[in-house]
């Protein structure tokens, strides 16, 4: 029956195919020749077109891939025709209208997940990745029920499921909502959820970048570590267990090999700053060092009998982790702008910003930060000494105490146990305390004392998480509820039955989202919140390389190297928020640049980040928003907002704390009224002729210089003779003075050398030279030219440019020449600079500059400074032989710490024509960067809600509602930051925050770890 089936499918499924195929938009039309009619009865041209298309398919993966549909099909619609029986729905529910009422919902279940398989599924809210090439979420329909047939093909084996599948039944019946909503997530992303969620729940291990480190860190870390654990458990002693898993619970909770596996893989990916963060060798020392003292506190409290009813450590542990917890809080929440602890309503009177407050209180927060640290590096032993000495009571008194863990269990909870004591240190030493507590309060032989300490911590981290997280979503709601209510743009007539709707929908999608872990997002932008699906903790596919769209992402790529280390100092001394991956995400704003910090990755040497930078010239609808990022983080961190009480409690952005760093900054100045002032432009002509002959001096030999200047054009000789006059003779002379004094010591010696340049004629030379490039590049073609041969900007613009003026002919196919590229560059290069100098001088009165004045700076300009067009302009359009004017030159001189660029551009303004504009890029030392922590929930909301609006609620406006400008939320900042290609960010990378080993990070190398 079940072949017959399939073979009878097959027909329908060729059918619903062709009539159903997406139509591909070529150029070429085709004929009727190419056309394949079906004719006859159906079967048989059903079956004939099938085979021919097999036979001329080339691809055999794509064969198979039909094939495996098929039969899958007919094998799904079997065990849903024995799962959905009459006789099974009316025994298992009792009464036949119930039968009938979940026999026909059923079957409708059925067809929408059927559809999947034998035609193009329709989009869905769940959809993650932009490409599916191997057609796997197409199984993502069928996947769900075939798991609810497995479950109920297990009941002939397992009758006490009988109850589950009464309600997995119920469950089957609302598969339609769940995904038409979005709820349940595609294939691919329910196998990388579930995956990570098993692997950081039941393990306590770290989520990662990508699916590929995950399965190194559970192969080579998670699996040898428990493997091994059980063995010693089983066959040696559960002493040698509790001291080896105590021991690689260090060990594992470390990132140390997989920054010796990143450096080594440096040649294959392209993280740059995630390669530059990382320390593997310093790491690896102090990693030794941590083992060693672990070592010394494993044997001092293994040394008991296992007879032992309780532990005499415990106790004494047990206080030593309250007081470290307690310390790690305490002294991290002294030093934020608002206590923590009081909502945070209340201004901490100790912490003060650029130059306000006295030195005492400064002094006193520094202790702080000590203090900090020195919680955060003890409290792991603490908390281990603690965890073994409870273990040992557990193993030591089974037979007076109920133990009914499998030994495989046993061995999982205690590894995991012992990795979660360093993975997070704060948070173990919070569970630790609860655990406490809960163990305090219950009677003895209580269910919970059966249970093995492991298991005990793993089910208070589970109600701590889903506590905080649930925490961070109401805020979402409040601050959902805030903009609703009190902003007129955002408020109904009928805002009262919208808060109706939201006080009864909302609160349980807050408690069954934090218990699973899933994003919750606004429906149209109203506080009325639905359940997103649950994803990764990367919460977008993962990423291959930086992300660099444009040359503005440079300054991104540039400030991190700088940014991090003085960020990590702040972290670890608890002078900022620690950030973890179900954590809130840090907001930085630098000048016209703003970031997005999120954590991913978190061990004990530190963690690794996503951080994302957004546009540097926000549009109109950026621009509130913007607005209120810089009143909110300007007002309290310079001293301006001095209140008492917390104004932005009800915004998703709360100001942190100050970095400073070195970084570059970026204007950019529309140069008309102050370059094309006739002035200003007659000067340019004589800082043009003396960057010429510093370039023959320095990048041409004598030799050089003479035979180009035996090959010059037949030019009108009065032009070369009125040109003359303009060659800086004593300049020249100065330059080959210098280049003499540095091959000589003695004055005799650069005297007879002088004297031999004069004899030799090279000044000739270059005068010629430089008088006939002089003409050549502002195109004289008369003796009798103009005061400035530069007449306006668009001309000066042309010549900047690179191009070449039609008159003189004969010049410029001298100069353009194959043999003379060098000579051109040169003359581009000078002019270049003599607008540059020009422009850095505007407003100042024209003064005669010493000669060694002048030679620092074209040196200058030479080194450090770099001068070209913008490349991130689109109308510049270099020339091919401008290599100076590509995002790769400009990155090059970012990546080796260049002063300056400086690069002039010409962009459209509207009726006026396009206008000529200069962008100068210059690195400022000990720059302020305003800090800010925003609501992680809420971002993350957002931006599952991106794919939902797009697919299901596009208005017929030209910017959708759900993502209008929100002051409260940052809504339109929030999307920009999200990745490509739903969002639209400048900059998307990684980066590596690390802790300083040695010292409080007043070094700039030194490394923090952000948890605690």
């Amino acid at each position: 029956m079940l072949v017959l089936i399939i073979f009878l499918h097959m027909p329908s499924y060729i059918s619903l195919r062709r009539r159903h195929a997406p139509a591909v938009n070529t150029n070429v039309l085709p004929s009727d020749a190419e056309e394949l009619p079906l004719q006859g009865p159906l079967m048989v041209s059903a079956y004939t077109y099938a085979i021919e298309e097999f036979q001329e398919l080339k691809n055999g993966l794509w064969v198979a891939h039909r094939v495996m549909q098929t039969v899958l099909s007919g094998f799904f619609l079997s065990a849903c025709l024995a799962y959905l029986a009459p006789g099974t729905l009316r025994e298992r529910y009792g009464s036949n209208g119930a039968a009938w009422v979940m026999y026909a919902l059923g079957w409708i279940t059925v067809l929408m997940a059927q559809w999947s398989l034998t035609c193009t599924p329709p989009p869905e809210p769940n959809t993650y990745y932009t490409e599916d090439p191997w057609k796997i979420d197409i199984y993502t329909r069928p996947f769900y029920l075939i798991l609810l047939l497995i479950i109920g093909g297990l009941q002939i084996w397992i009758p006490q499921l009988d109850i589950a599948n009464f309600y997995l039944c119920i469950l089957w019946v609302i598969f339609p909502l769940l995904w038409t909503t979005g709820i349940a997530p595609s294939l691919r992303i329910f196998l990388a959820t579930a995956f990570e969620k098993a692997h950081t729940v039941l393990t306590a291990a770290s989520p990662t970048l990508s699916p590929k480190r995950t399965a190194l860190l559970f192969l080579f870390t998670t699996v040898p570590s428990i493997a091994v654990t059980c063995i010693l458990l089983v066959c040696v002693s559960p002493l040698a267990a509790l001291c080896f898993s105590a021991i690689a619970g260090c060990i594992v909770a470390s990132r140390v090999w997989l920054d010796w596996r990143t450096v080594r893989t440096s040649r294959t990916n392209d993280f740059p700053h995630l390669i530059a963060q990382v320390r593997p060798s310093i790491e690896s020392l102090y990693l030794c060092i941590r083992l060693v003292i672990l070592a010394a506190v494993v044997a001092a409290i293994g040394e008991t009998s296992d007879d032992l009813m309780e532990h005499p450590a415990t106790v004494v542990l047990l206080i030593l982790v309250i007081l470290l917890t307690s310390l790690l809080i305490t002294s991290h929440e002294l030093q934020q702008v608002h206590i923590p602890s009081c909502l945070p309503v209340l201004r901490n009177p100790l912490r003060s910003f650029i130059g306000h407050g006295d030195a005492i209180r400064q002094r006193i927060v520094r202790n702080f930060g000590i203090l900090h640290m020195l919680a955060y590096h003890c409290l792991p032993y603490a908390v281990t000494g603690w965890i073994l000495a409870e273990a040992l009571e557990d193993f030591g008194t089974r037979s007076n105490k109920p133990y009914r863990e499998a030994w495989f269990w046993a061995g999982l909870m205690l590894m995991r146990a012992f990795r979660y004591a360093w993975i997070g240190p704060g948070t173990a030493g919070i569970v630790i305390c609860g655990v406490a507590i809960v163990d305090a309060g219950v009677e003895y032989g209580n269910w919970w004392l059966g249970l093995n300490v492991g298991t005990r911590i793993l089910i208070v981290s589970i109600v701590w998480e889903a506590a905080v997280r649930a925490w961070w979503k109401c805020g979402f709601w409040v601050m959902a509820l805030a903009g609703f209510l009190f902003n007129k743009k955002e408020r109904r007539p009928q805002w009262y039955l919208y808060l109706l709707v939201s006080m009864i929908v909302t609160p349980p999608v807050i408690v069954v989202s934090s218990v699973i872990d899933a994003p919750m997002l606004p429906v149209m932008g109203l506080p009325i919140f639905w359940m997103g699906f649950p994803r990764p903790a990367r919460f977008w596919p993962s990423l291959d390389r930086d992300y660099v769209p444009s040359s503005d992402s440079l300054l991104y790529s540039s400030l991190l190297p700088k940014l991090l280390p003085k960020l990590s100092a702040q972290i670890s001394q608890g002078a900022l928020p620690s950030i973890s991956p179900s954590s809130n995400m840090l907001l930085i704003r630098l000048d016209s640049r703003l970031l997005i910090v999120r954590c991913v990755e978190c061990y004990f040497e530190g963690v690794m980040c996503l951080i994302a930078g957004v546009e540097l010239e926000p549009t109109s609808c950026h621009a509130l928003e913007g607005t209120e990022v810089d009143n909110i983080l300007e007002g309290v961190l310079t001293g301006k907002d001095l209140k008492l009480g917390n104004s932005n409690i009800w915004k998703t952005l709360k100001p942190k704390g100050v970095v400073k760093t070195d970084t570059y900054i970026s204007t950019r100045t529309v140069v008309t009224g102050v370059l094309d002032h006739p002035s200003v432009l007659r000067q340019i002509p004589a800082v043009f002729m003396k960057a010429l002959v510093w370039c023959f001096a320095r990048k041409l030999g004598p030799q050089d210089v003479k035979r180009f200047a035996s090959t010059i054009p037949h030019l009108n000789r009065e032009v070369i003779q009125a040109c003359m006059p303009l060659f800086p003779a004593k300049w020249y002379d100065f330059l080959e003075f210098l280049k003499a004094r540095k091959r000589h010591h003695s004055v005799a010696d650069i005297k007879n050398e002088m004297e031999c340049e004069s004899q030799n004629n090279s000044m000739e030379a270059a005068a010629l030279l430089a008088s006939v490039c002089y003409a050549v590049v502002f195109g004289i073609n008369t003796p009798t030219a103009a005061p400035s041969p530069v007449a306006d900007l668009r001309t000066l613009f042309r010549i900047y440019h690179g191009d070449l003026p039609s008159l003189p002919s004969a010049g410029r196919l001298w100069l353009d020449a194959a043999d003379h590229s060098e000579l051109r560059w040169i003359c581009l290069v000078s002019f270049r600079w003599a607008v540059r100098t020009i422009y850095e001088r505007a407003g100042e009165e024209p003064q005669e500059e010493e000669f060694d004045d002048i030679n620092a700076l074209f040196e200058a300009y030479d080194t450090v400074h770099h001068t070209s067009l913008d490349p991130s302009s689109l109308l510049s359009n270099p020339l091919p032989f401008d290599t100076a004017s590509t995002p790769t030159a400009w990155r090059s001189v970012l990546a080796r710490g260049g002063e300056s660029l400086f690069g002039m551009y010409l962009q459209a303004d509207g009726m006026r024509g396009n206008t000529v504009g200069v962008r100068m890029i210059k690195k400022e030392r000990d720059v302020c960067c305003w800090v800010g922590e925003v609501n992680g929930e809420a971002v993350r909301g957002i931006w599952a809600n991106l794919v939902f609006e797009l697919l299901y609620l596009t208005n017929d406006d030209d910017e959708r509602y759900s993502i209008q400008a929100h002051p409260l939320l940052l809504r339109n900042l929030t999307v920009q930051t999200s990745n490509p290609p739903l969002g639209y960010p400048l900059y998307l990378g990684h980066g590596a925050i690390s802790l300083p080993i040695w010292g409080t990070g007043a070094r700039r190398d030194r490394r923090v770890n952000i948890e605690g």
